[in-house]
C-alpha cells in the first residue's frame, strides 16, 4: 500500500519560462515565472524583480550563517531500518574537481560543516545544470 505522500501529484505545476532579471553588463540572473503569463505581466514582473534585485542572493557567498534550520534536510526512516554502506564508486577526474570546488563554497559560506566519521555513507551524485 502507497504512503499519500509518496505519489507524486503534479497537477497544479505549470511550466515556467526563465527570465533575465540582471541589471549588470554581462552578467545573466534568470528567474523563472510561469508560461502562462502574458507579455504586459512578464514586463511588469521584470521591472519589480529588478527594482528589488538587492533581495536575491545569487551565490552561497551572499548568504553566509543562515540558519540550517532552515535548509536542512532530512532522510526519514523507519526506526527499525538498517543502515547500508554504500560501495565507494571511483570519480572521473574532471568531476572531482567541480565536487571539490562546490564541497568549498558550501563549507566557506556554513551551508555544510565537517562531522565525525559516521557509520551511514552515501556516494556524491552530481546532477547536471541545464
Amino acid at each position: 500500500m502507497n504512503h499519500p505522500d509518496s505519489e507524486l501529484n503534479l497537477e497544479n505545476v505549470s511550466q515556467t519560462i526563465p527570465i533575465d532579471i540582471s541589471v549588470k553588463p554581462r552578467i545573466v540572473e534568470n528567474i523563472h515565472i510561469g508560461a502562462s503569463c502574458t507579455r504586459d505581466e512578464i514586463k511588469t514582473y521584470k521591472a519589480l524583480f529588478q527594482e528589488f534585485c538587492d533581495v536575491f542572493s545569487w551565490s552561497y557567498e551572499e548568504m553566509p550563517g543562515i540558519d540550517p534550520a532552515i535548509f536542512v534536510h532530512e532522510i526519514k526512516t523507519y526506526p527499525d531500518a538498517k543502515p547500508i554502506r554504500q560501495r565507494l564508486h571511483q570519480i572521473h577526474p574532471r568531476k572531482d574537481v567541480a565536487i571539490k570546488a562546490e564541497v568549498e563554497k558550501l563549507l566557506k559560506a556554513w551551508f555544510i560543516y565537517p562531522i565525525p566519521l559516521t557509520n551511514w555513507v552515501s556516494n556524491i551524485v552530481l546532477v547536471n545544470k541545464k
